[in-house]
């Protein structure tokens, strides 16, 4: 079974700057094991990041995510609080779209202690066998 997968913004901007980092080789592992799941948050700060950090790529960087097979989550609040109020976006999706696990390079996610979805950096994820969750 194909695990639902929400890579973070973090993850999706190294993938896209650095073809062959830990964080690329973790998107494609989930864009061919498993499947990819996005928010419409996720879709607009990556572009905001790029027009911001690297206006020379953001053309590019709509074709890359054009290119990604992926799945809509829509956020369900919760009254579970994250450190940083930018990113309870992103814990909203997680859990409101029922992924499995989550990628992100964002420390304040581990400290949550969740069991659903599995909040794990690139690196640990890779390390996963295929159908672990």
């Amino acid at each position: 079974m194909r695990r639902r997968v929400l890579a973070d913004t973090n993850i999706l901007i190294s993938a896209f700057l650095f073809p062959g980092s830990v964080p690329d080789r973790a998107l494609q592992h989930i864009l061919t094991r498993d499947h990819l799941v996005l928010t419409e948050w996720i879709l607009n700060e990556f572009a905001r990041v790029l027009a911001r950090n690297w206006p020379n790529r953001a053309d590019a960087g709509r074709a890359f995510l054009e290119a990604i097979d992926h799945d809509l989550a829509a956020p369900t609040e919760t009254a579970l609080r994250i450190s940083d109020p930018g990113d309870q976006p992103i814990l909203e999706a997680a859990i409101g779209g029922s992924v499995d696990i989550l990628v992100t390079g964002d420390k304040r996610f581990f400290s949550l202690g969740l069991h659903r979805p599995r909040i794990l950096s690139a690196r640990e994820f890779l390390e996963l066998p295929p159908t672990v969750t």
